[in-house]
């Protein structure tokens, strides 16, 4: 089963960081017609793993799920399907107490691309986990782009509550309204 948003997947493998640890989580998404590509980055720096292991384990796993439905644990694997079902690709960089870097690149016309999604939702997610880390989005289209990085945010807040309704909802408004001005409906 795939995701059928983008943001979805992202979500998926940002949360792994939260549960390896991460005290910084860095999402990138990047979109240009020049190049027909749209990429995504996720870098933390969590406890990372061991690559070679973890794609042997997960080699074994679908094997023996093959005739059933894919046990949970996938997400990696349905990230870098769906880059590579659109003719993209996907890289993995890891190592325990490393932390971690993925990156799925998509063609961006295909036909095969699931939409970006809401990423406003993702990043609203992301905040309610629990521990305090600090979340860096960067959204680019074409050199057009933005960034929201909560320890910027913390540091104008200064001792304001930090998950409450009124913060969440301006970084919320902020993501989509930046968005929408550098999508215009081209990109996700």
């Amino acid at each position: 089963m795939e995701f059928e948003e983008l943001s979805l997947n992202i979500l998926d493998i940002a949360l792994n960081s939260v549960r390896a640890g991460a005290l910084l989580i860095e999402i990138s998404v990047t979109a240009s017609t020049e190049s027909n590509r749209l990429v995504i980055e996720i870098k933390d720096n969590g406890v990372g793993f061991d690559v070679n292991r973890y794609e042997k384990e997960t080699a074994e796993r679908l094997r023996r799920d093959s005739a059933q439905e894919k046990s949970g644990g996938n997400g990696l694997r349905l990230f870098k399907e769906s880059a590579e079902k659109t003719g993209g690709s996907f890289e993995l960089v890891s190592e325990k107490g490393s932390g971690t870097y993925v990156k799925a690149e998509y063609i961006l016309n295909s036909p095969m691309r699931a939409p970006l999604g809401d990423m406003a939702e993702t990043f609203a997610a992301l905040m309610f986990c629990e521990g305090e880390r600090d979340v860096v989005y960067t959204c680019n289209a074409d050199g057009k782009g933005f960034t929201l990085n909560t320890a910027h945010i913390k540091e104008l807040y200064g001792d304001a509550p930090w998950k409450n309704y009124g913060t969440i909802k301006f970084i919320k408004e902020f993501i989509k309204e930046n968005t929408d001005n550098i999508n215009k409906n081209r990109f996700f």
